[in-house]
Formats: structure tokens, sequence, C-alpha cells
């Protein structure tokens, strides 16, 4: 879809953001990557947030319990069951400190 800027969703300006630092060769923080998860969950762009997931595992960046389980929920909203299966795997092999508890 082409939105016109005014009315673009929040993901969207928030990936355009993230392409604009990447092709300038600048760098990304954590939290950045955890803002555009949110957006992503917020907005049900399922497919987006598991590229954001990827991502983050490729710059080593720690991924916590509340990310996950935003990836969880939003998996089931839209009934993709077997990667909500393969993400809770993820989660059980990569947890930290605070998703222990789950």
């Amino acid at each position: 879809k082409h939105y016109p800027t005014d009315t673009q969703p929040r993901w969207l300006k928030a990936l355009k953001v993230m392409r604009m630092l990447r092709d300038k060769k600048m760098g990304f923080t954590k939290d950045m990557f955890d803002r555009l998860a949110q957006e992503c969950d917020r907005s049900n762009q399922w497919q987006l947030f598991l590229r954001v997931l990827s991502a983050m595992h490729k710059r080593a960046f720690p991924i916590d319990s509340g990310t996950y389980n935003q990836g969880l929920r939003l998996l089931a909203r839209n009934k993709q069951w077997q990667l909500g299966l393969s993400l809770l795997r993820e989660m059980w092999r990569h947890r930290d400190g605070a998703a222990v508890g789950l």
C-alpha cells in the first residue's frame, strides 16, 4: 500500500527511520528495535515482527521476555500456531534472567 506521509501508520514510519539509518551506515540500538517490535504488535504486522526479532539476533541484541510475549500474542491473534511454537522454543533457548520465571 501507498500511504500519504501524514497518514502513514506508526510501524511504517519507524521502519523508514531504521532503513534510513541503515542506508547511512548509522548504528541501531536495542531500544530502536524494541520500539519497532511494539509498533508491529500494535498494528498486527506479525511478518515484520519476526523480521525485527531476526535482525535483533543478528546484531546480538538481547531479547527480553516481554518482546517474546508480544510476539507470541501477535502470532496467536493471527492463528500462526506453528510459528508461535517455534518462537516459544527460541525463547527458551535464548532466555535471559527475566524469562526464567515464565
